[in-house]
């Protein structure tokens, strides 16, 4: 956002304040318990994605991801979708895009959750995966990171303010076309499957990215900016 106001000729100093986290509302929970919890199933990898189940959230990208790993891999590997939509022709849509890629038995549709159950749900989780090219933030991608999940996500200025590429995660490119894109993203999913002390390093990172966003660390530099602004333009002693 602060480059797009730039492009359109803003010239007044401009601060990024983040939307933060409550950590303190993260606390791990064991996979197999969270799972439990859900009535996730536990055969399998789980890839999540949660949002709102709109059209530029590019979730169909996600469900050829699922049908292209079904082809190629020997791992059970399930797409876990959290979210909804007033309109229910959406989410049957996207129903429909799954049988007709063969993964029915793969994509699960939780539907709204409680924001209780969405925490429980990361952790129910192997990887997050994000396809949305229209974020100002993401704000559940962050919230993934504080799980400790590793994400996949396609490459976007938004998401790569704290999604750093084969750091907490994988960036993916999409400009070069479609099948390019889908074959890389499934292969970052099976280099992670593949790789355990890359997983665990990209999870590690993920919890440290995720301390800088905590919502007492954000407050505080709020307050700062107030403060410098006070001081500036000398509202204290007005």
């Amino acid at each position: 956002i602060k480059k797009l106001l730039k492009d359109f000729g803003v010239e007044k100093p401009i601060e990024i304040i983040p939307n933060g986290i409550d950590l303190a509302k993260f606390k791990p929970i064991p996979k197999e318990i969270a799972q439990e919890k859900l009535q996730l199933p536990k055969d399998g990898v789980l890839l999540l994605f949660v949002g709102r189940l709109g059209k530029e959230k590019n979730i169909e990208y996600l469900i050829k991801v699922i049908s292209y790993l079904k082809r190629i891999s020997k791992s059970l590997i399930y797409l876990i979708i959290v979210g909804d939509n007033p309109d229910k022709r959406v989410l049957e849509g996207l129903k429909d895009k799954a049988k007709k890629e063969k993964v029915e038995d793969r994509v699960i549709f939780t539907g709204y959750l409680d924001y209780e159950k969405v925490i429980t749900v990361y952790y129910a989780s192997d990887i997050f995966v994000f396809s949305s090219l229209t974020e100002t933030q993401g704000l559940v991608v962050l919230e993934a990171l504080s799980a400790g999940l590793p994400v996949i996500a396609l490459e976007d200025e938004a998401i790569s303010d704290f999604v750093k590429n084969e750091i907490n995660g994988f960036l993916i490119p999409w400009k070069e076309g479609l099948e390019k894109s889908i074959k890389i993203f499934s292969d970052r999913i099976i280099t992670l499957l593949e790789n355990r002390s890359l997983y665990n390093t990209l999870s590690q990172n993920a919890l440290e990215t995720s301390r800088n966003f905590h919502i007492k660390k954000i407050n505080q530099k709020l307050i700062s900016l107030y403060n410098d602004l006070l001081k500036g333009y000398n509202i204290i002693n007005a």
